[in-house]
């Protein structure tokens, strides 16, 4: 709903037809919760761990220890969006791949080198999708 141009209309709707009251968080937000879940559910140290969460829309980058976190990004690489950018067959043809391959690195490769430098030995991958 963050990105939807009606996004507001539709929380409104859900509030009138079901009484739901939406709260739509910042994609920095959405970032902190998924560390936090992680934090609870995996054993973290002291030593800075990756997680990346790939989702439909977006993916997030945190950096985090067992007491806080250090990084958290969001960019917009969830697997639903770039399947619809990048992949046009199935089987995903090699032109497609190496189309989607060159996005995700010119997107990732600032973000690894901050990340490189904080020392982390371990990823985490999650994902809702």
């Amino acid at each position: 709903m963050r990105e939807c141009t009606n996004g507001g209309d539709f929380a409104e709707l859900l509030k009138l037809d079901l009484g739901l009251n939406i709260q739509v968080i910042s994609a920095q937000e959405e970032a902190r919760l998924i560390y936090l879940a992680v934090r609870q559910a995996v054993d973290m140290t002291n030593q800075p761990v990756l997680v990346v969460d790939i989702g439909g829309g977006s993916a997030e980058v945190i950096v985090g220890t067992a007491d806080k976190p250090l990084f958290l990004q969001s960019r917009k690489l969830g697997a639903s969006r770039l399947s619809q950018q990048f992949v046009h067959s199935d089987p995903v043809s090699r032109k497609d791949l190496k189309e989607l391959e060159a996005h995700l690195h010119a997107t990732l490769k600032p973000l690894m080198a901050q990340i490189r430098a904080m020392g982390v030995t371990r990823v985490i991958g999650t994902s809702g999708t």
